[in-house]
C-alpha cells in the first residue's frame, strides 16, 4: 500500500550544498529551517562525487571540510519532525585521486585522456562513464 505521505502535496526543498558549505554546517538546523519554510521533505547531499557521511569505502571520497555525519543528522532530524529525507547521490564524476586509482571507470576523449569537468577551477573532476563498473556495481555498494 502506498504510504499516506505521498497522497498529500509534497513540499520539498533542495539545499544544493557546495563542499565549502560544510564548514560549520549543522544538518539538524538545516532540516528545521527547511521545515520552517513549509517543507515536508528535503532533498539533500548524500554521496557519489563526495560523501557527506563518514564512509569507510576507499573509493568514496569524503568531504574533508565536513566535521560530522551530515547524512545521519538529516536522517534523524527529518524522522523526528515527521518529514521525508531524500538523498542526492551523484556518480557522474570522481575526484582525480580516485580516478588515477581506477582508470577503468573513466571514458576517454579523442586524445585518449579522461574527460575533465570544471577544468578551470581549483577542484577539477573526472567524468565517469555510466557503462563502467563504478556506475553499474560500485555505486550500489555505497547505497
Amino acid at each position: 500500500m502506498l504510504d499516506s505521505f505521498w497522497r498529500s502535496p509534497v513540499r520539498m526543498i533542495q539545499p544544493n550544498l557546495r563542499m565549502r558549505d560544510a564548514i560549520g554546517l549543522d544538518g539538524r538546523a538545516l532540516v528545521r529551517r527547511c521545515r520552517d519554510h513549509g517543507a515536508n521533505a528535503i532533498l539533500s547531499n548524500g554521496g557519489g562525487i563526495v560523501a557527506w557521511y563518514p564512509t569507510a569505502l576507499p573509493w568514496h571520497w569524503r568531504n574533508p571540510l565536513l566535521g560530522h555525519d551530515f547524512v545521519g543528522a538529516v536522517m534523524s532530524e527529518t524522522r523526528r519532525l515527521g518529514m521525508r529525507p531524500l538523498l542526492r547521490m551523484d556518480w557522474s564524476c570522481l575526484v582525480p585521486e580516485i580516478g588515477r586509482r581506477h582508470p577503468d571507470w573513466l571514458p576517454l576523449g579523442p586524445d585518449g585522456k579522461p574527460r575533465v569537468e570544471w577544468a578551470n577551477t581549483r577542484n577539477p573532476l573526472l567524468r565517469t562513464c555510466p557503462n563502467r563498473p563504478n556506475s553499474r556495481e560500485i555505486a550500489f555498494k555505497a547505497l
